[in-house]
């Protein structure tokens, strides 16, 4: 049940629209630099974080980058905002990235 539910949100926050008004303080632009694997990887830990906040049921997200990738290819690192809507609230959730190698990355939850 507890995957379900995750595959659900999963899907449900990989949809969302990217917004392109206005930045949250501190971005540097809109979207994301993950994979949609990647992206789906870290929703596990931004639905955790979200929960632990009071909210079992995310609806939609907005990615933002706060920082660029810096360091050499395969291990360059990176961090995003993820504007997290549920539960009638917004959830700021920091997230960092690394490149474990060309074709993987790992995240973790600031």
């Amino acid at each position: 049940m507890k995957f379900l539910h995750l595959c659900v949100l999963s899907t449900c926050l990989i949809q969302s629209v990217y917004a392109t008004d206005l930045l949250p303080e501190g971005v540097i632009q809109a979207g994301s630099l993950a994979s949609e694997t990647l992206i789906h990887d870290a929703m596990i830990g931004v639905a955790a974080k979200v929960a632990g906040q009071g909210c079992s049921r995310p609806e939609n997200f907005t990615p933002y980058i706060t920082a660029m990738p810096v360091g050499e290819v395969g291990a360059r690192r990176w961090r995003e905002l993820w504007m997290v809507t549920g539960c009638g609230h917004e959830y700021p959730i920091k997230l960092g990235f690394m490149e474990s190698g060309l074709d993987a990355a790992d995240w973790f939850v600031e």
